[in-house]
């Protein structure tokens, strides 16, 4: 006779195991393992129990189904707990004296805070005063407000729909570490649209303030001071592919930043973008925005005698690859269309995103994407033509702060793959399109290929 309350214990403890897994941390890519060794262990220990409680092995069907009713009924506990949190689990901020140490990631300012590769996950953790409240009052705000949506640690649930198509979509983590010894993370989905942005930029750019000021923050300064690292600079001069710092400058360059920071001056509009690439790898290891009244650090930016055009650099690496996928087509069995069309996405410069209908921008620790209209490939044999050289001067920096939403933006340069413009985002102004349009037109005339598009660009 199998008694209601073994069936209870039996059951309860297969979807606490369950629950645990994926009710704490999200079903995830970092957690499937854990997930799959607990279905496991407890099918094992659930049939011994049978087994033992005197279960013939004729009637253990009987006890897989009710295994099986158990994990999926765990599984849709969790996700209806989590998919509304009913116990405003993810709606949680802790109270600031309860904090030892907090850190912060953002995709929206390309990691700044957290993607320098030293700490446990490559985050910044934060402890004093000051940055504790900055964090957590933006923590508060974007739940609270309607900008984040949250998925638990390890999983971001994207709540946009079909009525908020114009939104830029940025993700951001949090992780606490308690005074009692605990840790709580929790990653969010932020969505800002047009109409609701200036809230959130500005207390997205307080928080920057406060926390490029603190002792924290110069650990970033202090780590690349170890290594070995190009710095690159990119402004909101029309020269969009940047520029690299002579090296023997590095040192300079750092203190003048650190200084800045340190003395509360990186505010104001955003004048350039700082990243810090390490020798013989192609991508940054993390930025910095560098903001009108850094006055150190702009006094050196601004003397074009410290630094280095990429331009040359970077078009003759590319061009050099395409050769050699030249030579490789040639003798191919593959035919022309497939190489016309690998040629055009793998071999430009950069994109020009055509943000021709309400378009969902998207932000990544590499650059933009988007949702868009038309996407056109800027070759890497055709940026010297004098349409390209016209286009890149009508470009401005972009700078969350000044200039709204990106998604209503008309025109969006992007170089996600070939990382030309580092953390810089540049785009067309409005007073800028119509030329610019004609411009995009003697492009594609000329040399390029214009390829209908409604998925990331």
């Amino acid at each position: 006779m199998f008694e209601l309350p073994y069936h209870i214990i039996t059951m309860g403890l297969v979807m606490s195991a369950i629950a645990w897994i994926t009710g704490v941390t999200g079903l995830n890519s970092h957690n499937t393992t854990s997930f799959v060794t607990s279905i496991v262990i407890t099918a094992i220990l659930y049939f011994f129990a049978e087994l033992t409680h005197g279960r013939k092995f004729r009637k253990m069907w009987q006890s897989l189904i009710r295994y099986v009713c158990a994990v999926i009924g765990s599984l849709a506990m969790c996700f209806v707990l989590r998919s509304y949190d009913v116990f405003g689990v993810e709606h949680y901020v802790p109270p600031t004296f309860f904090i030892d140490s907090v850190g912060i990631s953002s995709s929206k300012v390309y990691n700044e805070f957290c993607n320098i590769s030293f700490g446990e996950s490559n985050i910044v953790e934060f402890d004093d005063e000051e940055s504790i409240k900055a964090i957590t009052d933006y923590h508060s705000f974007i739940i609270n407000n309607g900008y984040g949506y949250a998925g638990g640690n390890g999983i971001i649930i994207d709540a946009s729909d079909g009525e908020a198509d114009c939104t830029d979509n940025s993700s951001v983590s949090l992780r606490y570490k308690l005074k009692d010894g605990s840790h709580m993370t929790r990653t969010y989905r932020v969505t800002v649209c047009n109409n609701n942005s200036a809230e959130y930029a500005k207390k997205l750019y307080d928080m920057q303030c406060v926390l490029s000021e603190s002792d924290s923050f110069q650990k970033i300064f202090d780590y690349v001071k170890k290594t070995e690292h190009d710095i690159l600079i990119h402004r909101n001069d029309g020269e969009l592919y940047g520029r690299t710092l002579k090296s023997e400058l590095n040192g300079k360059m750092l203190t003048a930043m650190k200084n800045d920071m340190k003395a509360g001056r990186n505010n104001g509009r955003l004048v350039a973008t700082v990243d810090f690439v390490k020798t013989g790898t192609p991508f940054s290891d993390g930025s910095i925005n560098i903001r009108e009244n850094c006055t150190e650090t702009l006094a050196i930016l601004e003397n074009y005698d410290n630094s280095s055009s990429n331009k040359e650099k970077i078009t003759n690496e590319l061009r050099q690859r395409k050769r050699e996928y030249e030579a490789e087509k040639a003798s191919s069995e593959y035919g022309d269309d497939f190489y016309e069309y690998s040629t055009a996405e793998n071999f430009a410069i950069y994109t020009i995103m055509k943000m021709t209908r309400t378009s969902r921008i998207y932000y990544y620790t590499g650059g933009v994407q988007a949702i868009c209209d038309d996407i056109i490939h800027v070759d890497c044999d055709g940026n010297d033509s004098e349409a390209v050289k016209e286009l890149e001067k009508l470009c401005r920096m972009y700078d969350f702060y000044t200039d709204g939403t990106l998604c209503d933006k008309s025109l969006i340069l992007s170089s996600a793959s070939t990382y030309t413009f580092g953390s810089a985002i540049y785009y067309i102004p409005d007073e800028n399109k119509i030329r610019a349009e004609e411009l995009i037109k003697t492009i594609i005339e000329e040399h390029y290929t214009s390829e209908p598009s409604t998925s990331d660009g």
